[in-house]
């Protein structure tokens, strides 16, 4: 379902989706990408804040997730929160990662 709204632009949708799976599985992420696309659909709505949280969310629940550390950075850098970057690129670097910064990434 979610690759069809995210195809769609249904971002909204996309969030209504994501909290009512964590609804059913008990409050409790069942896979790493629902709080990531629920933190994309936030960023594409223009509400980084939203979008970092989600995306935070996503390295709890899958530590190993590359992904979501470098949208959670996007999302830090457009808000301007250098501090959270940078503990957040370290945390993948302790996790056995290796950080790539913004001006490093070809997006």
């Amino acid at each position: 379902v979610m690759p069809m709204l995210r195809k769609a632009h249904q971002w909204a949708a996309i969030i209504k989706t994501s909290d009512k799976a964590r609804e059913v599985a008990g409050g409790v992420w069942a896979d790493h990408t629902l709080p990531y696309m629920k933190g994309m659909a936030f960023q594409y709505l223009g509400r980084p804040s939203e979008a970092a949280a989600c995306f935070e969310e996503a390295v709890v629940v899958n530590p190993g997730f590359h992904q979501a550390y470098v949208e959670y950075d996007k999302a830090m850098i457009v808000l301007r929160d250098f501090d959270a970057c940078r503990r957040m690129a370290q945390k993948l670097v302790d996790h056995g990662g290796h950080w790539v910064n913004c001006w490093q990434r070809p997006d």
